[in-house]
């Protein structure tokens, strides 16, 4: 879950552009219960998928268009529900999520404005507050094997702690896998009961 943490939270970085947004006309192309989906909105998605992929800016595909569209879709459906669970976090882990990310991308020399700045905060927040709900709600669902693990590092040649350590990481790495499942059957589920119409 954390490496999805990573890359969704990645997607948060709006759009580096030559062509001002602005002077493009708006069009509806999706709504997600009473919130608007626009063009701007989707080439926006596009455009960072594709600084974030290393794709060429004249790549345009329909797969991309599709991804982009979904990541719109998701985020608002998790938004929604969000707001109905009043989900709170210490936000000073998204904060160094945040402070990392954006180091990184100074240092491939993005030039990052006051405004991507407060998106990316934005949608950093957005994942870990999602991911704190998948949390709650399933956590208690989650059964790890602890013996197939031991009998896993029952072999290995490394030392107690090393061994130890090795335990915790693969115990975390199941949790996680788990509740990754959880999370997109979850959010798979809000949106069938969500009111999606396309134009």
């Amino acid at each position: 879950m954390k490496n999805n943490i990573f890359y969704i939270s990645l997607l948060c970085i709006a759009l580096l552009t030559s062509v001002s947004l602005s002077d493009i006309k708006l069009i509806k192309i999706a709504i997600v219960n009473d919130k608007i989906i626009t063009n701007v909105d989707l080439l926006k998605e596009m455009k960072l998928i594709k600084i974030l992929n290393n794709l060429d800016s004249s790549y345009n595909d329909i797969n991309l268009k599709n991804f982009a569209l979904n990541n719109l879709i998701n985020e608002i459906v998790k938004e929604e529900e969000l707001k109905k669970n009043e989900i709170k976090i210490d936000k000073k882990i998204a904060d160094e999520h945040y402070k990392k990310l954006i180091y990184e991308l100074k240092n491939k020399n993005f030039n990052i404005s006051k405004e991507i700045d407060g998106e990316i905060y934005k949608k950093i927040l957005l994942e870990y507050k999602w991911n704190a709900l998948i949390s709650d709600k399933f956590r208690w669902k989650i059964n790890i094997n602890i013996n197939e693990i031991d009998e896993k590092l029952k072999n290995s040649n490394n030392n107690e702690n090393k061994i130890t350590s090795l335990r915790d990481e693969m115990i975390n790495k199941e949790k996680n896998k788990k509740l990754e499942i959880y999370s997109l059957n979850y959010l798979d589920t809000l949106k069938k009961n969500s009111l999606i119409k396309f134009f």
